[in-house]
């Protein structure tokens, strides 16, 4: 029949949580990175009532795993292994699922000190490229016109004053150690 929708029969298991159940247990789990599934469990019993099993936690929260190998392992394979990732002490990076996921696949983690964006290379860049942002003409109104020119604004932005900013990185580390981990001016 034409115009009419119905949910066909799928293999597996049905899926016991909901979107709102799961975004949850993510967020708790970035919330508190060390914690185990049961107390997972536990949180997510005594805010909504919902209760499910240790199982069903540990597969949700196995996700954002997927996530970095479907995307991050295969693109550090194609740049290289001897290369860093940088943790910049943004929630999803201290997760514990994410570092035991980058670490089991022999990634070479650089945690960096909280409130010390200057030793994080890709803060530089984000600068390089929002000052080019700034100078095109015209300035992009929607983010349509943004995303078109988003790809040729970051080609303008030279290797090399990249390569420069990277090499740089040695230099600003003992001026964050003598402030204690603290921001400072470079």
């Amino acid at each position: 029949q034409t115009g009419v929708a119905s949910r066909r029969p799928r293999s597996g298991a049905r899926h016991v949580t909901t979107p709102r159940v799961d975004r949850f247990l993510i967020i708790q789990a970035r919330r508190q990175p060390f914690a185990i599934a049961r107390q997972h469990l536990q949180s997510l019993s005594n805010v909504t009532g919902t209760r499910i099993s240790d199982q069903t936690v540990r597969n949700r929260l196995r996700e954002e795993e997927e996530i970095i190998m479907e995307y991050v392992v295969p693109r550090t394979n194609a740049i290289g292994r001897e290369n860093l990732i940088f943790l910049d002490n943004a929630r999803p990076h201290r997760a514990q699922n994410v570092i035991l996921a980058l670490s089991n696949n022999e990634m070479n983690l650089l945690p960096l000190p909280p409130l010390s964006p200057e030793l994080n290379p890709i803060e530089h860049v984000w600068n390089m490229l929002q000052n080019h942002l700034n100078s095109h003409d015209p300035h992009p109104r929607t983010v349509r016109e943004l995303g078109d020119i988003l790809p040729d604004l970051c080609h303008e932005i030279p290797q090399e004053q990249i390569d420069n900013c990277i090499e740089s990185m040695p230099n600003k580390c003992p001026a964050v150690i003598e402030a204690q981990g603290a921001s400072i001016r470079y």
